[in-house]
Order: structure tokens, then C-alpha cells, then sequence
């Protein structure tokens, strides 16, 4: 899946009423959103991608959530098992995969990643880089000063790190070639680097990214709490007692004096696009959290919430930078961890989902029942999206309360990151219960709980 013409092909493909079973190798962007649109035409496929998740530039909790829907959309997804081999038998094509699985379709699409095209520069005797991306300066001239290049095939400098790298997408392809034909013309334009802010629909979502992913922090050396911080939010697309709010997960990476905005992903509905283009436009400018909290933003319940989840992020990275809350990890608590799941919810949202063996005080009774609980003990607060969740940890915190974190995202995002948790009333969560496709398409539980009341306890 390259060009034009191999659209073209796949599309008489899908039309042929023989062909039924469709294979995509690789669960990048073009791998998905080919998926997507085969699925759509109702062919039976397949996803096979050699790392353990879709989207390898996101984090794997925010993969996760793409991965869930994937499968809700009754697609077949196969992680961590790559291709060992292709045959062909009877107009059949069988994939056979390195874990030993056998697939079989009528046709299999390859989508598996890019390479620069540059043996033409290579023939020149210009200087590329180990990958082959052509080495240029910020006027985008190559070693020899008479040759420009641009493109996805160049070599651009990431401006959160100053790194040089390869960030294959569009928009910085358009504006390198018009910096190229201003410099030809004898203009003196420069190219400030590439943040890598890219979005793609992902069935029944959206995915984007601005900035480095936490794991490229990880590979860099970087410890979080020391290097730097991390925030998980959840929140609606737009005001909750307007129709159609959908949730939008956001996770936002700064350093821990909040100066510096290091990276954003977003999945969730409508406006995912917009948030994610706020913050790379902040970060362009040099802007922290402070520039991001005192964002002014266009407000209308269809569009937004009075607070947009632009504000809120960098309202929850103000608090973990002023030590007010601890976050806990996604795949928290862990087994041996000796860490105690706290319910805030009211009982009626208990009755649609509970955590087994998680303790239950509302918040509204919080207060009140503190000696049912101890001091000593480490405790994860849990709520419908997380903003009880952290007026509780206030509570407990200001009581003597020392090992307290909250869960980000709160059930919304539990649900979905711990797929085989254990349920209070029905062992293995699944079914239309389980927080997947169903709580992407409106508010979980009751809804109005986590409301306009939670949304204004974050400060």
C-alpha cells in the first residue's frame, strides 16, 4: 500500500464478490486506516503487527484503547507476531505468522512502515544518514549547496531535543518544498525543525499526537517524577448535558517545573484534532503549562466546555507540580503491590461496574468514615473520570493520610486498560459491561455525577 494505483487495485479488489478475507501487515497509520475502510465494506479482517501494540509512536496505554476498539469493530488483531512466510494455494493466500498461527484470506495488503527514497541522492554523492534520510541545513540545502531536498526523505531536527531525525508525514513536506522554491528564488527562509503532530481516525476514534511519546523519554534516560511529569485526564469532547459528548483521554508529558512541554496524545471523539494542534502550537511558541492554563479558548456547549480539556490538563500537571496529587501508573495496582483500590462512586454506578475487593466510601461520606480506613495503608482512588477521585485524595491527604494516588482517567480508562480485571459480581468484566465501545458513545455510568461538578473541582 504505496501509491495511487495500488488504492486503485485494492478497491476492485474489495468490489469482487469472490473476495471475502482481507489480511493488513502492519498497524501503523495506513495499516489501520486501511483496516478500517475494508471493514467497512464488510470483509472479514485481520491486523498482524510484529510489536506488541498499533501506533508504535503512542504510548501503550493510549494504544490500548485504540486496540480495544479495533476489536469491538470485529476485526482480528494479532500483536507481537510477525509474518514468517506467504503461500498460495486455489486463489487462497495463507499467512503463516512466527507464532505458528495460520491465517488465510483472499488478498493481503502490506502496510509495514517507510524508507527514504534516496538513491538518487546517494548516486550524487550527497550525505545521508544511517537510515538513508538526506542530510540538510535549516535552508534545506544539501552538502552540495546547489541541491536542495525536502520532504519525507530529508533529515529535519526535532526542536523539543534539538536530535536530528526521520518524521515522515505531509504537512512538513508542504512547507519544506515552499521554503525550497522561496530559497531558490533567492529568499532566505529557514525550516525550524518537526514536532510530529499527526491525527488519523481509528474507527469509532481518533488518535493524535503532538511531541515526543513517553517511551522516547524512557529511551533517552529520562526517570519520571526527576526528568519529568505526567498527567492522564478524562473529559468530554464537549459540556456533558449537551448531545453527543463523547470522552476524550488526554495525556500530557512536561518537565517538573512545568517550563517545558515535552509531548501530547489524545484518543477519544470529537475535537481531538483541535486540542492536539492547541498544545503543539504552544509548545511551538515555547510555552509550558503556565501559557496552556491561561489559554483563553473558544467556548459553546456543541464545542466545548467552559473549561476547555486543554485547561483541565494543565490545571492536573499545576497540581502534580505543586505536589497537591500523585498519579498513579495505568497498569496499576500491581499484583504483590499491596495497594488498595478506594471507590468514591455513589452506589447506584457501583451496581453497573465494581472493582472486586476495592473498598467503597462515596466521597460525600468520606469525611466522615475516615477510620474505616488506615493511615498506614496505600491506597489508589478511583472514581467515574478522576476528579472525585482527587478532591478525595485532598481529604486524605489532609488528614495524615500519606500514601495516596489517583488513578488517571478514573473507570473510564481502568476499564479499558485492565480487560481481564475482576468485577464484584460476575468475576471476568466483559461483555456490554466491560467500558469499551459503549462508553466511547456516551458518558459511563450515570453520567451526571461526573458532571459539571466534578468538572469545576479540578482547580
Amino acid at each position: 500500500m504505496w501509491t495511487v494505483p495500488d488504492a486503485e487495485k485494492i478497491r476492485h479488489m474489495v468490489t469482487d464478490s469472490r473476495n471475502k478475507r482481507a489480511v493488513v501487515v502492519g498497524g501503523g497509520f495506513i495499516g489501520l486506516e486501511t483496516a478500517e475502510n475494508l471493514r467497512r465494506e464488510g470483509l472479514q479482517v485481520s491486523i498482524v503487527e510484529a510489536l506488541e501494540q498499533v501506533m508504535a509512536h503512542f504510548d501503550r496505554e493510549m494504544a490500548m484503547l485504540l486496540e480495544e476498539n479495533i476489536r469491538e469493530n470485529g476485526v482480528d488483531l494479532y500483536l507481537s507476531d510477525g509474518v514468517a512466510s506467504f503461500r498460495t494455494e486455489d486463489h487462497t493466500v495463507f499467512v503463516r505468522l512466527s507464532s505458528g498461527k495460520e491465517l488465510s484470506a483472499d488478498f493481503v495488503i502490506l502496510s509495514i512502515g517507510v524508507r527514504p527514497n534516496s538513491q538518487l541522492a546517494v548516486q550524487a554523492g550527497l550525505k545521508c544518514n544511517e537510515r538513508g534520510g538526506i542530510c540538510v541545513d535549516d535552508q534545506l540545502h544539501t552538502s552540495d549547496p546547489d541541491i536542495y531536498a525536502a520532504g519525507d526523505v530529508i533529515e529535519v531536527t526535532d526542536p523539543i531535543f534539538g536530535e536530528k531525525t526521520m518524521i515522515p508525514l505531509a504537512g512538513p513536506a508542504n512547507r519544506q518544498a515552499r521554503i525550497v522554491a522561496d530559497n531558490i528564488a533567492g529568499g532566505q527562509e529557514r525550516y525550524r525543525g518537526t514536532q510530529g503532530a499527526s491525527v488519523a481516525r481509528v474507527f469509532d476514534l481518533t488518535a493524535a499526537s503532538v511531541g515526543a511519546a513517553e517511551k522516547k523519554l524512557i529511551r533517552r534516560g529520562m526517570v519520571s517524577g526527576k526528568d519529568y511529569e505526567k498527567v492522564m485526564i478524562s473529559q468530554n469532547s464537549h459540556a456533558g448535558y449537551y448531545p453527543g459528548a463523547l470522552p476524550l483521554i488526554l495525556k500530557l508529558l512536561f518537565s517538573p517545573d512545568g517550563k517545558k512541554i515535552f509531548g501530547a496524545q489524545i484518543v477519544g471523539g470529537d475535537g481531538a484534532d483541535k486540542r492536539i494542534d492547541t498544545i503543539g502550537t504552544v509548545m511551538q511558541m515555547g510555552g509550558g503549562i503556565a501559557e496552556l492554563k491561561n489559554l483563553e479558548l473558544a467556548y459553546a456547549p456543541p464545542y466545548s466546555s467552559a473549561k476547555d480539556p486543554v485547561n483541565m490538563a494543565a490545571f492536573a500537571a499545576e497540581n502534580v507540580i505543586r505536589k497537591l496529587v500523585s498519579f498513579a501508573e495505568w497498569d496499576d495496582p500491581r499484583p504483590d503491590s499491596g495497594e488498595i483500590i478506594l471507590d468514591v462512586r455513589e452506589d447506584a454506578e457501583r451496581l453497573a461496574w465494581a472493582l472486586k475487593e476495592s473498598v467503597n466510601i462515596p466521597l460525600g461520606q468520606l469525611r466522615g468514615r475516615l477510620e474505616e480506613l488506615d493511615r498506614k495503608q496505600h491506597y489508589i482512588i478511583l472514581c467515574a473520570v478522576g476528579v472525585r477521585a482527587y478532591s478525595a485524595a485532598r481529604i486524605l491527604l489532609q488528614h495524615g493520610f500519606e500514601h495516596i494516588k489517583v488513578y488517571p482517567g478514573g473507570v473510564r480508562v481502568f476499564r479499558s486498560l485492565h480487560p481481564d480485571c475482576q468485577t464484584a459480581d460476575s468475576g471476568t468484566d466483559g461483555g456490554a459491561e466491560s467500558g469499551s465501545v459503549s462508553t466511547w458513545k456516551e458518558n459511563p455510568g450515570t453520567g451526571k455525577s461526573d458532571g459539571k461538578a466534578e468538572h469545576a473541582s479540578f482547580q
